[in-house]
């Protein structure tokens, strides 16, 4: 088995293959679009990804792509490691040689980076053994259960949620909020630029209490891709969230912002949500989320390399889940 460096755009076709081969059904659709454009997110730090070869047919990928995040008043670029996974037949000594070879690479740069991880998985322990392994400080950002919530007919509420048009408020927005313990989603307005290209579609939205009032909050909503027994299906998905008093009417209006967005294309009657961290259970219930029984949970974790690292009061994040 051999192990190198690719370069990760242009592995998206290989690492299609292999991660579709990976993970079990219901999954999301890696397909090479997808995989091409999130190995291709801007920023400070360059996307890096390690393939794993048996004679020449790639088994095994790995990679970490940039995302900018805040805690309290201070931001950080950072890595977001993923789109990890091995043919079934290689499951195991594949999948530990990429991640320590990535691992070696972010040691290198001591660069701090996170990753979510199905809970209890086999991934899982091979991302904290090798991690460990490589020395670095581990900090556990909690679980990501997935919610749902069922379309409404009507809304409910004076707060309305709408497409961003103006990046300065919605700029504006991602840096009001220095909520203690939670690590922010902060992208620069590359990245902003680069969510809304995303292959699957894609919207920044803004929540205001009111119409032409001030915005008190914004949403990254998508149309996911999974791929089921039944085949592709398509859902309008909250990514992530941002609210800096959470409320069930705000929430029911990014709601019913994602219902419309992508008609004759995406369930009608179900908005998901894979990463509500920080809002309260009785807001998402009143909002109408409920969690999803047989979703798979996500673990967030976070690693870095000086144990008095600001990072280590980390707690949550509401980063979208990849």
């Amino acid at each position: 088995m051999g192990v190198m460096r690719v370069c990760p755009a242009d592995f998206a076709e290989q690492a299609s293959d292999i991660l579709t081969a990976a993970w079990s059904l219901p999954s999301v659709n890696y397909s090479s679009a997808y995989l091409k454009w999130q190995l291709s997110s801007p920023g400070a730090l360059e996307p890096l990804a390690i393939a794993a070869f048996e004679g020449t047919q790639p088994i095994a990928f790995a990679a970490s792509i940039n995302r900018r995040l805040r805690l309290g008043r201070l931001t950080h670029d950072m890595y977001l490691l993923s789109f990890y996974g091995s043919r079934p037949e290689h499951r195991g000594p594949a999948g530990m040689a990429v991640l320590r070879a990535e691992l070696r690479i972010l040691r290198q740069a001591q660069v701090s980076f996170l990753s979510f991880a199905p809970s209890g998985s086999l991934s899982e322990q091979i991302l904290l053994a090798a991690c460990k392994a490589a020395g670095q400080t581990h900090i556990p950002l909690g679980s990501c259960r997935s919610h749902g919530a069922a379309v409404r007919p009507e809304k409910t509420s004076d707060f309305e949620a709408e497409e961003a048009t103006d990046d300065e408020e919605l700029r504006k927005v991602y840096d009001d909020d220095e909520s203690p313990g939670i690590l922010w989603s902060n992208p620069t307005g590359e990245q902003f630029a680069h969510y809304r290209r995303d292959p699957r579609g894609a919207v920044l939205a803004l929540v205001r209490p009111a119409p032409e009032r001030p915005a008190i909050g914004a949403a990254h909503i998508v149309r996911t891709e999974l791929l089921t027994s039944e085949g592709l299906q398509s859902y309008a998905t909250i990514d992530s969230v941002h609210l800096h008093q959470p409320s069930a009417d705000a929430l029911a209006a990014v709601v019913q912002l994602a219902s419309r967005l992508w008609p004759n294309q995406v369930n009608p009657r179900l908005v998901l949500a894979p990463n509500l961290s920080g809002i309260g259970p009785a807001v998402l219930r009143a909002a109408g989320f409920r969690e999803m029984p047989r979703a798979t949970i996500y673990n967030a974790h976070l690693f870095t390399y000086a144990p008095d690292d600001p990072l280590i009061a980390a707690r949550s994040t509401n980063l979208e889940v990849v």
